[in-house]
């Protein structure tokens, strides 16, 4: 299919799915999708298993705090590499 036949689109004919340069925060990246699907996951299973939802609340909310504060405490290692110029 030609330019003119597609309505004269400059969208790529092809999607890359993994053209994401190499970066310092892929790995923040990665752990955050891992953090979030063990949460996922974690709330299907706590779902079934707590007694109540005080204790669904309480196990959901630790895990996602611990969530935050290693993407967090990851970012902020990063930065503090730029700042140095040590990257």
């Amino acid at each position: 299919m030609s330019e003119s036949q597609r309505g004269g689109s400059i969208a790529p004919r092809r999607w890359p799915l993994a053209g994401v340069p190499a970066g310092p925060f892929n790995g923040v990246k990665l752990g955050l999708a891992l953090v979030l699907l063990g949460d996922t996951l974690q709330a299907v299973v706590v779902n079934r298993l707590a007694p109540s939802a005080a204790v669904q609340l309480a196990l959901l909310g630790g895990y996602g705090f611990g969530g935050m504060g290693w993407v967090v405490l990851a970012v902020w290692r990063i930065l503090r590499q730029f700042r140095r110029g040590t990257n």
